[in-house]
């Protein structure tokens, strides 16, 4: 039915278009081309967040996952403080590969909140100058909070 032909109460049939009234029809029009514009809006909306789907998944499926396939992690019930000088070894390995080694560019690198925790703790600068700048920097505005280079590396879920 067209919107002049809807009449859900015996008061609505004011609403008719009579002379120097908006009317359903006029009304209806109007709705039907703000409902046009807004699928405009919603199908450009839809177009760029497929296009982003499809950017991240050609991203994930690029990713070199054959180094995470296995356990490389001591239990936490064997490990002992002996241990951490071997773990801080093998960050400070990560690093050197992703900075010097790796020919490719280095786009993201996925690991746990410790890992990144102990990353700022191992590379923290000497200069307090610096480490100010630091601190700042991974405040991100937030003000005065914790010291991040204590602080827990909040999760990204």
């Amino acid at each position: 039915p067209q919107a002049n032909e809807i009449v859900q109460t015996s008061m609505s049939l004011d609403c008719q278009g009579k002379k120097g009234n908006v009317g359903r029809h006029s009304g209806g029009l109007q709705a039907a081309e703000t409902l046009e514009e807004e699928e405009d809006d919603v199908a450009q909306a839809v177009s760029e967040r497929l296009q982003e789907l499809a950017d991240v998944t050609a991203t994930l499926c690029a990713l070199d996952i054959s180094e995470i396939a296995q356990v490389w992690w001591t239990e936490v019930s064997s490990f002992k403080k002996e241990h951490l000088r071997a773990e801080d070894k093998r960050v400070k390995s990560l690093v050197k590969r992703i900075l010097v080694e790796d020919e490719e560019p280095i786009v993201g690198l996925i690991g746990h909140s410790i890992l990144f925790k102990r990353m700022i703790q191992l590379f923290w600068p000497k200069e307090a100058r610096r480490q100010e700048e630091i601190r700042a920097a991974l405040r991100n505005g937030a003000g005065d909070t914790i010291d991040p280079f204590d602080d827990k590396v909040m999760n990204c879920g």
